[in-house]
Order: structure tokens, then C-alpha cells, then sequence
């Protein structure tokens, strides 16, 4: 696939997630995790890190802290899911 088409996805997609979550915080009127925005944030960083790891061909410090960012939303999405 093409990495530029992956990279606006990426972003589109922890673009819909961080509105998801604020519209979650406005309709319920509480600051509760909607686990499905965590999740979701977390699938976008991923295809991030793939493309940091394409364009950078070697696992480098970005991707591997891009990654360790995507396992923590994913973990905190999947708790909050529960």
C-alpha cells in the first residue's frame, strides 16, 4: 500500500478517536474512557509505526517508543472495555 495513504489514514483515524472521546465526555457528562476511542487510537499508532518503520527501513527509537505507546492505549482500551 502506499505510505502516504497509511500515514492519512493514521492520522484520520486519532482524529476520529480523540472526537469520539470528547463526544462521550459531552453527551454523558462525565469523564468516563469510551474503551472503543482507546482502541481505536491505538490501531492508528500502529499503522504509524509501520510506516515509521518503512520509511526508516531499521527498528529506530521513534518506532519502537511508538509502539510501546500503541501497546499501552490498546491495554487501556481493553480495560476500560471490561
Amino acid at each position: 500500500m502506499n505510505l502516504l495513504f497509511l500515514e492519512n489514514l493514521s492520522r484520520g483515524l486519532i482524529t476520529f478517536s480523540l472526537l469520539l472521546q470528547l463526544f462521550t465526555m459531552v453527551t454523558k457528562k462525565n469523564i468516563k474512557i469510551n474503551g472503543y476511542a482507546f482502541v481505536t487510537y491505538s490501531f492508528s499508532s500502529f499503522l504509524m509505526a509501520y510506516v515509521y518503520k518503512t520509511k526508516d527501513v531499521y527498528f529506530t527509537n521513534r518506532v519502537l517508543f511508538k509502539i510501546f505507546n500503541s501497546t499501552v492505549l490498546f491495554i487501556i482500551g481493553i480495560l476500560a472495555l471490561k
